[in-house]
C-alpha cells in the first residue's frame, strides 16, 4: 500500500508539471498558445483564457505597406473654404513589439509629403495607450477654382501651409473577454480565440496646428493663401467618448475580424490669427476613431489587412477646421521567439518585467 501511495504521488506530480509547462496545445490550430512565459509573470502575461490567448512575451517585428490619405478643410467665416490633401501617400512601416511596448516609424516612398509620421504605443491588458505625431508640409489645393481662374488645371501645391498634429489617447475595453488588441492590426499580439464584443471608453488629448509661412511656391499657391484670412491656428483639445468593438474569431483564433468605432466629444482652446487680428476662443468639436481589421495567424507570424479612420471637426468664431486621416495597412509580423530570440535573451528584459509588474498593480 505504501508503494502504491508513492507511485500515485509521483504520477500526480508529473501531471502537475505537464500542466505548468510553457505551452498548451489549445488555441490557434497549427502552433501552441503561450501559457506560462519564461519571464516574470505580470499583468496580461499571466496566461491565456478560453476567450483570449496570452499576450506574446517575446519580441515581434512587423513590416508593412500602407497608404495614408490626410484631408484638411478650413471653413472661413468670410471667404472661400479651402479643401486640401496630399493625395495617397505610400509608406513602408516598421514596428517592434515587446511585452507592453510598440514602437514604429513610417518611411515615405514618394516625395509627396515633406513631413513625417511617428507612432508609439503601450499595451496593458484591456488598455491601449497611443501617441501619434504627424507633420505635413506639402498639401495640394483640391478646389483651386474657388480661388483662382477656373481655367487653370494644373496641380497647386501649398508649400507655404503646414499642418502639425499630436494625438495622445487611451481606449479601454470594459469586457475582459474582449481582446482590445484584436481590434487593431496587431491582433496577433493578443489574439481573440472566441468571438466577443465590448463597450469601449476613451479619452484623448489632441493638438492641431495650422500655419501659413513664407516659402517659395507657385503664383497660384500664393494667390490661394493670400485669400486665406486665417493666418495660423493652434488648438488644444480634450476628448472623451465611448463606442463598441466586436471581434469575430474562427478556427480558435487563426482568423480574426475586428471592427470598432469610438466617437468623441471635444472641447478646448484655440489661439489663432484671423484677418490680421489675434484671437483666443473656446472651441468645441467632435472626433471619431474607427477600424476594421482582418488577421491570419500561424506559428511563425501573422498577416493582417486593416483600414482605419481618425477625424474630427472643430468650430470657432471665425472658422471651422476639419481634419480626416484614412489609413490602409497590409502587414506581416514575425514571431522572433519562434526562431530563437526569446525575451530572456534580450538585454533589459528584467526592467521590462518590473515596469509591467508596477503598471499592473491593483
Amino acid at each position: 500500500m505504501r508503494v502504491l501511495i508513492i507511485l500515485l504521488t509521483a504520477i500526480m506530480a508529473l501531471n502537475a508539471n505537464a500542466n505548468n509547462s510553457d505551452y498548451s496545445s489549445e488555441g490557434i490550430e497549427g502552433y501552441e498558445v503561450l501559457v506560462n512565459p519564461d519571464t516574470t509573470q505580470a499583468g496580461p502575461f499571466s496566461g491565456s483564457t478560453p476567450y483570449i490567448a496570452a499576450q506574446q512575451p517575446h519580441p515581434m517585428f512587423e513590416v508593412g505597406f500602407r497608404y495614408r490619405l490626410p484631408y484638411v478643410d478650413i471653413y472661413q467665416d468670410r471667404g472661400p473654404t479651402l479643401h486640401c490633401d496630399t493625395e495617397m501617400q505610400p509608406l513602408i512601416s516598421t514596428f517592434l513589439y515587446w511585452k507592453w511596448l510598440k514602437l514604429g516609424w513610417n518611411f515615405a516612398l514618394k516625395d509627396i509629403n515633406k513631413g513625417f509620421n511617428f507612432s508609439y504605443t503601450i499595451n496593458m491588458g484591456q488598455m491601449n495607450l497611443k501617441l501619434d505625431i504627424a507633420h505635413i508640409r506639402n498639401l495640394r489645393a483640391i478646389n483651386t477654382e474657388d480661388f483662382i481662374d477656373p481655367s487653370f488645371k494644373e496641380e497647386t501645391r501649398l508649400r507655404g501651409l503646414t499642418i502639425t498634429d499630436y494625438d495622445f489617447g487611451m481606449e479601454w475595453a470594459c469586457n475582459k473577454r474582449y481582446a482590445l488588441l484584436s481590434g487593431y492590426d496587431y491582433s496577433y499580439h493578443r489574439t481573440q480565440l472566441k468571438s466577443q464584443g465590448s463597450a469601449i471608453i476613451g479619452a484623448r488629448y489632441t493638438f492641431n496646428g495650422m500655419k501659413k509661412r513664407v516659402f517659395e511656391q507657385s503664383e497660384q499657391a500664393n494667390a490661394i493663401l493670400n485669400q486665406l484670412q486665417l493666418g495660423r491656428a493652434y488648438m488644444n483639445m480634450l476628448n472623451v467618448g465611448g463606442g463598441y468593438g466586436y471581434n469575430v474569431a474562427r478556427a480558435g483564433g487563426r482568423w480574426v475580424l475586428g471592427v470598432l468605432c469610438v466617437p468623441y466629444l471635444a472641447g478646448g482652446v484655440t489661439d489663432y490669427r484671423y484677418n490680421e487680428t489675434n484671437h483666443q476662443r473656446f472651441v468645441w468639436g467632435i472626433k471619431a476613431h474607427g477600424r476594421m481589421n482582418i488577421a491570419y495567424n500561424y506559428r511563425y507570424g501573422a498577416f493582417s489587412l486593416a483600414a482605419e479612420y481618425n477625424g474630427g471637426y472643430m468650430d470657432s468664431n471665425h472658422y471651422g477646421y476639419r481634419r480626416d486621416v484614412v489609413n490602409l495597412h497590409l502587414n506581416h509580423a514575425f514571431r522572433l521567439g519562434e526562431i530563437g530570440l526569446k525575451s530572456g535573451k534580450v538585454p533589459g528584459h528584467k526592467i521590462m518585467d518590473n515596469i509591467q509588474e508596477w503598471l499592473s498593480k491593483d
